[in-house]
């Protein structure tokens, strides 16, 4: 640090796509000023006016509006003998609402695709709807509440989306939703859990699925092969109604250790599944061998758990109304590495961006969903 006037001053080097540049800066420096001196850089080298809104990553963390630059080094040292590193990137926007659509009864479950959004209801409805809040179709697929809905990933047509439901009747229900035709037909009911089905997960091959309930049971299920024959389709059966058929199918694994209810489940490969439960714990399974791999263990109980193949970290919520980021590989320490909290109700649920490894979506019991990077 060097002192000039009144305010000490740090040697930078910005770092973008654009030649580095050495900058001197005073520890007052906050995210306004930062955006200033980007947007002049990049006018200067462009020749083109910007006016951008950019997040820096100062050594690694990230830094916020709420930062300034001398605090802020304090508490990320660097070595003295270097320029201070400041990787300039733009700003993700915060979410917005898009549309608002009203239902019949209580959401319990989304799922988006490239063309639509399904839905799970409390009234045993699903969903399709269009990016301008138009639904497209729906289906009556149970008598009792749907608790948790899963697209299944399937590359066979550009115009099916295949979804894994669980119900509160104990059931599991696989399912598809033709675009063109705009029909919902139910191709398999799964039974086998003892009380109500609380979340499903499809793995990433499309060729099983996991699903957890009250029972305190994880079930995996072959679901390869299902024959899928919709009304309006000139090549497949006519049925009499849209809930033809609805052959029955059993587990082929299931799997006890938990000892209360299993509420969130995620694959972390093909053959290793994740369970969240009431019983404060978290539980890794390997289920070609038929056991648990790993145990986690928590003060309260976890609602919900999400895994990144992109970073290999797991996201739990939580009772205590925060989410935990932890590294399941990890041999030595804690495991959880790091804590987030801003909810002020129950954490309810949470997923990884799919295309961008520091960020993830929470939501809560007070109807807010919050965007986070994990770099602060």
């Amino acid at each position: 640090l060097t002192s000039m006037d009144k305010y000490w001053y740090t040697q930078f080097t910005v770092l973008s796509k654009l030649e580095p540049c050495i900058l001197y800066m005073n520890e007052l420096t906050d995210l306004d000023k930062l955006n200033k001196v980007a947007n002049k850089l990049l006018t200067e080298h462009t020749s083109v006016k910007w006016s951008q809104n950019f997040d820096f990553l100062i050594n690694g963390a990230l830094f916020t509006d709420s930062d300034t630059l001398g605090p802020f080094i304090a508490e990320h040292p660097y070595p003295i003998e270097r320029a201070v590193e400041i990787d300039c990137v733009l700003h993700h926007p915060e979410p917005t609402p898009h549309q608002r659509v009203k239902q019949s009864d209580w959401v319990s479950d989304v799922q988006a695709t490239k063309r639509f959004v399904l839905s799970a209801c409390y009234d045993g409805t699903v969903s399709a709807w269009n990016y301008e809040g138009d639904r497209l179709s729906f289906l009556k697929c149970s008598d009792r509440s749907l608790k948790a809905l899963s697209v299944i990933p399937d590359q066979s047509s550009a115009d099916v989306v295949k979804f894994a439901a669980g119900s509160s009747d104990q059931t599991v229900l696989i399912g598809a939703f033709h675009y063109r035709y705009n029909e919902f037909i139910i191709s398999k009911i799964g039974v086998g859990h003892e009380e109500s089905v609380e979340c499903v997960a499809a793995s990433s091959d499309g060729l099983k699925l996991a699903s957890g309930g009250t029972d305190s049971y994880l079930k995996i299920w072959d679901i390869a092969n299902i024959p899928l024959n919709f009304q309006n389709d000139p090549n497949g059966r006519h049925v009499a109604s849209q809930t033809h058929a609805r052959n029955k199918m059993t587990p082929m694994v299931t799997l006890a250790g938990h000892r209360d209810q299993v509420v969130g489940v995620c694959w972390k490969s093909p053959t290793e599944v994740i369970t969240a439960s009431w019983d404060h714990s978290i539980h890794v399974w390997n289920i070609e061998y038929l056991e648990r791999m790993r145990a986690l263990s928590g003060d309260c109980c976890f609602t919900d758990v999400a895994y990144s193949p992109l970073n290999q970290l797991l996201l739990s919520t939580c009772t205590d109304k925060s989410v935990r980021m932890w590294d399941v590989r990890s041999t030595e320490g804690s495991m959880v590495k790091a804590f987030f909290k801003s909810h002020s109700k129950w954490a309810s649920s949470v997923d990884w961006s799919k295309t961008n490894s520091n960020l993830f979506l929470s939501s809560d019991f007070a109807g807010l969903l919050k965007l986070w990077d994990i770099r602060k």
